[in-house]
């Protein structure tokens, strides 16, 4: 399989970039090495990963350790009391993120010399100080890939193009280094639009529909269309839907229908399949935060009727990657997969808003096909 040897290189091979860093903790942490004090560090009990990148951190910037321990009531107060028999002199005591416990903190407060200092530490990411929660996502993800390597290895063969495939190296890639998305991005004013032929009669549902930014995109790049269905939950999301939608002209207006709930999943009433049973659907496309595949699973009987183009964000969970086109090539054996990154918010700093097309052949654009 030529998808699993191209991933497996690309995670052996890595090699993570290192930024600048100018946060407060790094400064603490060279600090502390400069004074030659005594360490003990805690970390959250939940989790051997952060102990594992705290070992690596403090290595790299030469801090000695003198002990590592959980941060739980039973392991503070074992090495607060060993350290009284010891009668040794702590200097400092590092809690790391996601760790504080306010209970915890008054009894090393209590028990811990004045003159011991408790500092907090997190591990830059991009320069960022804060930024800690993202390193930690890309080393589990790439866990993800390497215990599921043959299913990364089936889609990487399934998509379509080349730019597919390369996009699908470049996520991992990314995770794997630590580092900034460095191929081309297309712009938001194309993400959901690329690839396939729009239908002068198309019915578009529109999932997640937010203050209105993808309609009213859709409508000022002239794609012509008989309804479009807009589906919001958030209840102030909606209303400024409903205030951008009102500057449209009449005959725009009357045919965008929107409802003030979130798409159904499987089993349940206001599911796709149940609540389109007698109306054709063409074009749909999903931003709702890591609910896609789950809507999906509800509109099965509805994609193999209507065969309408998918346009479904995957990022939102790691598990989307694979399970989003495995489960609509299981529904339709013929359609076609494309994978493309967009511009986020945070284009520089965080790998995000990439998704699949699943296009019918009949509706792939001729100078698109191969």
């Amino acid at each position: 399989m030529e998808g699993k040897a191209i991933i497996e290189n690309i995670i052996t091979n890595a090699c993570p970039v290192s930024y600048e860093d100018v946060s407060q903790s790094h400064c603490r942490v060279l600090s502390l090495n400069l004074s030659h004090r005594k360490i003990i560090v805690a970390y959250p009990e939940d989790t051997e990963l952060i102990k594992e990148i705290a070992i690596e951190y403090f290595l790299r910037n030469h801090l000695e350790v003198e002990e590592l321990v959980k941060y739980n009531k039973k392991e503070i107060l074992r090495i607060l009391l060993d350290l009284k028999k010891r009668d040794k002199d702590i200097a400092c005591f590092i809690v790391l993120p996601d760790s504080y416990n306010s209970f915890l903190y008054k009894i090393l407060r209590r028990f811990l010399e004045r003159k011991t200092e408790i500092c907090p530490i997190r591990f830059p990411h991009f320069g960022m100080a804060n930024n800690n929660s993202q390193f930690i996502e890309d080393r589990i993800f790439i866990s993800f890939v390497e215990n599921n390597i043959d299913k990364f290895s089936n889609i990487y063969d399934l998509l379509y193009d080349q730019e597919s495939k390369d996009t699908l190296k470049e996520i991992i890639r990314c995770a794997a280094e630590h580092d900034a998305y460095r191929l081309p991005q297309a712009t938001q004013k194309e993400k959901y639009w690329e690839y396939y032929l729009h239908l002068d009669d198309e019915c578009f549902v529109n999932c997640g529909s937010a203050k209105g930014d993808t309609i009213l995109t859709f409508l000022n790049n002239n794609y012509p269309f008989e309804r479009i269905y807009a589906f919001e939950g958030n209840h102030s999301e909606y209303k400024l839907l409903l205030k951008n939608l009102d500057n449209l002209e009449d005959d725009l207006k009357q045919k965008i229908i929107t409802i003030n709930e979130y798409i159904g999943t499987s089993g349940e009433k206001n599911n796709f399949d149940s609540r389109f049973k007698k109306q054709k659907v063409s074009l749909i496309n999903m931003d709702i935060e890591g609910a896609e595949l789950a809507v999906l699973q509800g509109g099965v009987e509805l994609i193999k009727r209507d065969r309408p183009v998918l346009a479904i964000c995957a990022y939102h969970k790691k598990e989307d990657l694979i399970e989003i086109p495995a489960l609509v090539r299981s529904i339709v054996d013929d359609y076609v997969f494309v994978l493309r990154k967009y511009i986020g918010e945070q284009a520089f700093v965080i790998v995000n808003e990439y998704l699949y097309y699943a296009i019918p052949r009949e509706r792939l654009l001729e100078d698109y096909e191969e």
